[in-house]
């Protein structure tokens, strides 16, 4: 025979099960946010997995790179990557399945075929046991800034040539 809950009993449990469901709709809630800022983000926002297939790809990287979601969603972010950071891309892989890495500026080519500064912060996924599982990265396209600062410094140096005499007198 078993023993039927007491009225109490009951009335507690419909409590812990109501406070559940507010907690759950409240996370679902903030997960929806959270989801709506990534899509919504002027950064190019991306997932892959370990092997570089592309999982996610917002709007801030179709403005970006020039690709589609659907597009990108098929492929490999070598595939976004110049030839002359190919090796760089390869050894980042290996350092972070050991290490955390740091914010780091590097470059990435558009669906024009046109090469673009970017700055780019990587975060690991890691699954429960805190092994990593993918990666997920936030560029922000810095070619202007860095096109400036290069204007600049020529401008300075040109400024420092006159400064010195360093023209050249027959």
């Amino acid at each position: 025979m078993t023993n039927k809950p007491t009225y109490e009993e009951l009335e507690q449990r419909v409590k812990e099960l109501e406070q559940d469901t507010v907690k759950r709709k409240q996370a679902e809630e903030g997960l929806r946010r959270l989801a709506t800022v990534i899509i919504d983000s002027n950064d190019s926002i991306t997932i892959q997995d370990l092997k570089g297939n592309i999982l996610a790809w917002n709007k801030g990287s179709e403005k970006m790179c020039g690709y589609s979601e659907i597009e990108a969603l098929q492929m490999n972010v070598s595939d976004i990557v110049p030839e002359n950071k190919k090796d760089e891309a390869l050894d980042f892989v290996k350092k972070l399945r050991e290490e955390e890495v740091e914010s780091f500026e590097t470059q990435r080519l558009t669906k024009e075929d046109r090469i673009i500064d970017v700055w780019l912060t990587v975060t690991k996924l890691v699954d429960d046991n805190g092994k990593t599982i993918a990666v997920a990265s936030t560029g922000r396209d810095i070619t202007e800034r860095k096109r400036a600062e290069k204007q600049i410094y020529a401008s300075l140096e040109e400024k420092e040539l006159k400064k010195s005499g360093s023209g050249l007198s027959f």
